[in-house]
């Protein structure tokens, strides 16, 4: 089965943020995204899940672009 694919604000309801910080994490890349065009973003849920692993305020917090795939 295809992967879900969130929106921005589905995304932000999900980790209880506002959308911009949603943006904010993409740009700082925290967070994976798939462009559908230029004005459509969707992230995956792999995505999300990795973000949310990662996202600990006791840990510190590694940009999921610097993490080598393994």
């Amino acid at each position: 089965a295809p992967e879900k694919l969130y929106t921005v604000k589905e995304a932000a309801e999900l980790l209880g943020c506002h959308p911009k910080s949603i943006f904010r994490y993409i740009r700082e890349g925290w967070l994976g995204v798939i462009k559908i065009s230029a004005r459509s973003t969707r992230i995956p849920r792999t995505a999300l899940e990795l973000f949310i692993s990662v996202k600990n305020p006791k840990t510190e917090m590694i940009p999921v672009n610097s993490l080598e795939v393994i």
